[in-house]
Formats: structure tokens, C-alpha cells, sequence
């Protein structure tokens, strides 16, 4: 099978997301960059798998703590040198933390209504969660695995399920 081409990225949307995201998570005391490629790349690898569509086109790269997005930190000083954006420096436990502050609210009207419920959806099962939980998470990924350092990891990745068959699925299918 021949692999899919990787999406267009898409800055204007990749933009108002990391405004909306950043917006959503202000209240997050463990919200920052490292969080934020994790669900940026949750929010547009679960569309994928939905709809066969990446909501910005961005490319993830495989690094040591999981999915990075490539274009995120031109996206930020692009974003930081419009005024749109700032990023706070702070110690959290010892690590410095680079926490994206929004200076302005984000313009939805490039989203669809499935677009942003599935970034919801995202930030509601990740509210709970730390980057650190979040890259553990991230290296259960197919396409996480399946790719070495510096690799892009394909969209296609996000339909491959790892689950265990229970069962009774082994069951049936022995007996068919």
C-alpha cells in the first residue's frame, strides 16, 4: 500500500489553533509548549482518523518526548512577533516551563463545527493530564513507534488500532 502524501500545512488555521488552545488551557498549571505539541498533535491526528483530514496539515516529528509538531516554534515567534501571542518562562519543579499566553482571542470562523469539537473532545480527556503523562501516552502511538527520531509520523498511523482482541472476538473468528 502506498502511503498517503502528507497534508498541506495550513499556518493561518495551525495559528488561531495554538491561540485557541493556549486560550482554553490558560487555567492549566501544567500547560505549556511540550502539552501543547501533544495536543495539537491529538486534536489533528483524532480528526484524521474520523474524517481522513488533518485540521492544519502540520507535519509531527518523532522526538524522544513524542509527537513534536515541526512548524510549531515558527509558528509561535510568528505568532509572539504579531503581537498575538507571549511566552511566559517560569519554574515548575525545577524545569522551566515555556507556557504560550494568548493576547488576543483566536478567530474560529476557518473551523468547522467537527474541527473544534474534536479539539474539545481532546482537551476535555487531557485536562486531567501533565506533558509528562501526555508524551508517556504519545509513545503507545503506532505511528509513534513505528517511526525512529526525526521521522515524520504518517497521518495513516492514527488508523491503526492496538487494541487486544477480547475474548470472544477470538472465539468468533476461530469459528467462522
Amino acid at each position: 500500500m502506498a502511503a498517503a502524501p502528507q497534508p498541506t500545512l495550513n499556518a493561518a488555521k495551525l495559528d488561531e489553533l495554538i491561540l485557541y488552545i493556549s486560550e482554553r488551557e490558560l487555567a492549566s498549571e501544567t500547560y505549556g509548549k511540550t502539552k501543547l505539541h501533544k495536543l495539537l498533535w491529538m486534536s489533528d491526528f483524532q480528526h484524521y482518523r474520523l474524517t481522513g483530514e488533518s485540521i492544519t496539515g502540520t507535519t509531527y516529528v518523532h522526538r524522544k518526548h513524542g509527537p513534536m509538531a515541526a512548524s510549531l516554534e515558527q509558528r509561535l515567534t510568528s505568532l509572539a512577533d504579531a503581537q498575538r501571542l507571549i511566552i511566559r518562562h517560569r519554574d515548575r519543579f525545577g524545569y522551566v516551563q515555556q507556557r504560550p499566553v494568548p493576547l488576543e482571542r483566536p478567530d474560529l470562523s476557518p473551523f468547522s463545527g467537527v474541527e473544534i469539537a474534536v479539539v474539545e473532545q481532546i482537551l476535555r480527556e487531557a485536562q486531567d493530564l501533565s506533558a509528562r503523562e501526555l508524551s508517556d501516552l504519545s509513545h503507545q502511538h503506532p505511528g509513534w513507534i513505528g517511526t525512529d527520531d526525526g521521522e515524520a509520523i504518517p497521518y495513516q498511523s492514527a488508523l491503526i488500532e492496538l487494541e487486544q482482541p477480547t475474548e470472544e472476538e477470538l472465539l468468533a473468528a476461530v469459528s467462522d
